[in-house]
């Protein structure tokens, strides 16, 4: 009898089928996005040191940015539609002998005995093959459960000629500041994300509860220059933010005079009462960006 390199993709939904909650912990004994823990709120996190009270949004101008200032919703993208491929990927750890499997799949489908025909298959793949297994499982966790939430990525810095030119669409976009602390709900999951040269370790719990944070908060050092911030939601979608919690919009040192004059006209006719509008410009003297107040018209 042959079988297959990989079972079918419902095997694997059937056999993890991860569901998270609002507060990224999960019930029924599926496996968690995060440790089991008090969640930290935003004002600790600051006044800790570990988040700064402001964060910057870079945005290219089109009708996205438009539906944004309108609707004062953010949308928060499923990981695994990111550009860069390597991002939040897996280095599973876990031992998985055919013994952890079996307990596995009996806490996964609430069962004793007998085990199902294709669990029967499955460990005897897994014996001619020792990482059969966790290469096939860490591959459909990833693909499937990083695709059910949602990360909406931010900086802790504006003045970065390269985030500008990136993210800023060569300077013709804008940057959104926001202020952490004036929406503790939307802001209350953010993390700032670690650079390092190899893919985080994770390992499945013997409760078999997986601890997902290092995944998502992980980028190669490459990116380290970016000081990316990320908010974490239990979906993808269209969130939304308190008007006051956006303070600031920047406006790129090329936008046009016409895409600056729409966002104007949308911050002063949809109650953003509190948000001041700033104009990037370059120094004459050196390779940096200066921020002028602008006033409202």
């Amino acid at each position: 009898m042959s079988y297959p390199n990989r079972k079918p993709k419902n095997f694997w939904l059937r056999l993890y089928a991860i569901k998270i909650d609002k507060d990224c912990a999960c019930h029924n004994k599926k496996p968690r996005l995060t440790k089991t823990r008090r969640m930290t709120t935003t004002q600790e996190l600051f006044k800790d040191k570990k988040l700064p009270q402001y964060i910057y949004k870079f945005c290219s101008v089109n009708n996205n940015l438009f539906k944004l200032l309108l609707n004062s919703k953010l949308w928060f993208a499923a990981p695994t539609t990111f550009n860069d491929p390597f991002d939040c990927q897996l280095n599973d750890q876990t031992i998985w002998t055919n013994e952890k499997i079996i307990k596995y799949y009996k806490h996964r489908q609430n069962i004793e005995n007998p085990i199902p025909i294709e669990i029967e298959l499955l460990l005897k793949k897994n014996t001619e093959n020792q990482n059969w297994f966790k290469d096939n499982f860490a591959i459909a966790l990833r693909d499937n459960t990083l695709a059910t939430i949602g990360v909406s990525c931010f900086t802790s810095k504006l003045n970065n000629p390269l985030l500008w030119s990136h993210y800023g669409v060569g300077h013709t976009g804008i940057c959104l500041k926001f202020d952490i602390l004036k929406d503790e709900e939307l802001f209350k999951n953010t993390h700032k994300v670690n650079y390092t040269l190899d893919y985080p370790e994770i390992k499945m719990s013997d409760s078999f509860n997986y601890n997902f944070d290092t995944a998502i908060l992980s980028k190669s050092k490459v990116w380290e220059y970016e000081n990316e911030i990320r908010v974490i939601k239990n979906k993808f979608g269209l969130f939304p933010f308190e008007k006051t919690s956006l303070v600031e919009v920047i406006f790129g040192c090329k936008i046009s005079t016409e895409d600056k004059q729409t966002i104007k006209n949308i911050i002063k006719n949809n109650n953003y009462k509190k948000t001041k509008l700033f104009q990037s410009n370059l120094y004459v003297d050196k390779y940096d960006l200066q921020f002028d107040e602008e006033i409202m018209n």
